[in-house]
């Protein structure tokens, strides 16, 4: 074989070595993407129609995942904050595909006082009592680790999911589904699960806060508080019914009630205390119920008269 040649094997040799690895290369490029992006575009789906589908489209027309605190909400609580028969809609209608292996989920009280291991059924109680005064006091004054040590532990038992849930408040939207597992499906009894939750979260907020407060962190302190007025502007706002704006009026009131007893107590600074009074006023106000009663009561009052338009069952049990 002349020099040439050679020559000419070797460079067709080292070509197809360079584009093997160009192939192996791409193939694991391919493997490595994920299948499906943890969130998507919401669907709602067939099965919804009527005024419940009216009511789903109005109140998610322009609301993205990446906007709507109630995905990270989700994360928070887990899927299985959905009743069982409502789950996959409701996901879809979020447009969640798959949630975060390493989301830090919200533990309750129940959880924690297991994670002690009292054997004794009598010590299990003085236990669970205690932590339930604590709780309650820990939302009344400016406190410290030393007085309510239990409280203590249960918040940082807790801390990475509440720390979601106050970026969940930064969200300019929220939308929850609404669905209903009666057949036919009603708007009066759609599920509510997300934000049957929060009232107990803003507890736990106001009551971190006020630790906060008692330690002397005034800056993190006020960041849960404003989290908890977010918290209920944006529920009242993205949710056309009563018990909706009933519920975001609890949360303003526990975080109200908490902010009274830090400026009760004396301690804050005239600089703190104006930083307070600043942050109150940019807060947006929450809508009125009229608001509510007008969109949502009207909304199933024209579904029952669809029900009886189209449903045979409800004709016969309205008369």
């Amino acid at each position: 074989m002349s020099d040439s040649q050679s020559q000419t094997t070797s460079s067709g040799r080292n070509l197809l070595i360079i584009a093997a690895g160009v192939l192996t290369v791409a193939l694991l490029a391919v493997v490595s993407v994920p299948d499906e992006k943890p969130l998507s575009g919401p669907r709602i789906p067939p099965s919804v129609r009527g005024m419940l589908r009216e009511v789903n489209q109005s109140l998610s027309q322009d609301v993205v995942p990446e906007d709507n605190a109630v995905v990270l909400l989700v994360q928070v609580f887990g899927e299985d904050v959905f009743d069982p028969a409502l789950r996959e809609d409701s996901v879809t209608m979020l447009g969640i595909n798959t949630l975060p292996e390493n989301a830090a989920r919200f533990q309750y009280l129940e959880t924690y006082l297991r994670s002690f291991q009292i054997r004794d059924p009598e010590e299990s109680l003085k236990t669970e009592s205690r932590l339930a005064n604590e709780f309650l006091a820990a939302n009344q004054k400016p406190w410290q680790r030393s007085e309510f040590p239990l409280m203590a532990g249960f918040l940082d038992l807790n801390q990475s999911a509440l720390d979601t849930v106050v970026e969940a408040s930064t969200r300019p939207k929220y939308y929850a589904p609404l669905l209903s597992s009666d057949s036919p499906q009603r708007l009066v009894s759609a599920s509510l699960m997300i934000e049957y939750r929060l009232p107990f979260i803003a507890k736990c907020l106001t009551s971190r806060a006020l630790l906060r407060s008692g330690e002397g962190d005034f800056s993190a302190a006020l960041e849960d508080f404003l989290a908890c007025h977010r918290l209920a502007y944006l529920l009242a706002s993205g949710s056309p019914l009563d018990m909706s704006v009933a519920k975001a009026h609890v949360i303003d009131a526990t975080a109200f009630r908490g902010e009274c007893a830090v400026l009760e107590s004396g301690e804050l600074t005239p600089e703190e205390i104006d930083t307070f009074l600043t942050a109150m006023q940019e807060l947006p106000r929450l809508p009125p119920s009229s608001i509510a009663a007008d969109q949502g009561e009207r909304a199933i009052l024209r579904q029952e008269i669809e029900l009886l338009r189209d449903d045979d069952r409800s004709l016969a049990d309205c008369f």
